[in-house]
């Protein structure tokens, strides 16, 4: 088991800036720009970050000896789709744990507190999006209880996001209803549309 005793896990404080949090995705998410994989989200400035997760978000830091060594956040969302029925969700976005970090336990220990914090507040739909290709992601999320709901292309990134879904308590769909789905969708967007793609700001 993890010792987190010299790790603080909390709502980011006032002195971590989002610049700071911009920083840190950018450099935990070096090893995917390097495979293909240019995420919309590390590339944004710390004031465009911001805004994505706004007022009602929530951003949690793991700092150790005052240095930022991960962040989450999530931020309420409505998309209306099969899967949500138009319901609020809680979508979980900026997740990051600097390289040096990794394998300790700071990642898992991040997300509980995120989802703790988003049931508290009443919500019974999590969703998150990752690349396509990758894997490593997507099977964390799955042993965590979330299933392949949706998939498309990123207006920006070079890639094709999978849309992922996590239901407080029973899912309201079979496992069988929510795979065919996706798998239906990913057809679709794979015959329909092209991905684009970004850069760093300012570059």
């Amino acid at each position: 088991m993890s010792d987190f005793s010299d790790i603080i896990f909390c709502f980011k404080p006032s002195h971590v800036t989002w610049d700071d949090i911009h920083d840190l995705l950018w450099k935990a998410h070096e090893r995917n720009r390097a495979a293909g994989m240019n995420m919309l989200y590390p590339s944004l400035p710390g004031d465009e970050l911001e805004k994505v997760v706004g007022a009602e978000g929530r951003c949690f830091v793991a700092i150790k000896d005052g240095k930022l060594v991960g962040t989450c956040s999530y931020k309420p969302v409505r998309r209306n789709m099969w899967y949500d029925k138009g319901q609020v969700s809680a979508y979980f976005i900026l997740e990051a744990v600097s390289p040096e970090y990794e394998g300790k336990g700071i990642y898992a220990r991040l997300c509980k507190l995120r989802e703790e914090d988003a049931i508290k507040r009443g919500f019974r739909l999590f969703e998150m999006d990752t690349a396509e290709r990758n894997y490593h992601s997507q099977t964390i999320l799955k042993n965590n209880g979330f299933r392949h709901v949706f998939f498309r292309p990123y207006k920006t990134g070079g890639i094709y996001a999978v849309h992922m879904a996590k239901w407080v308590g029973k899912s309201p769909f079979p496992k069988w209803y929510c795979k065919g789905m996706f798998l239906l969708r990913k057809v679709y967007a794979k015959v329909r549309f092209k991905p684009g793609y970004i850069k760093r700001f300012g570059i």
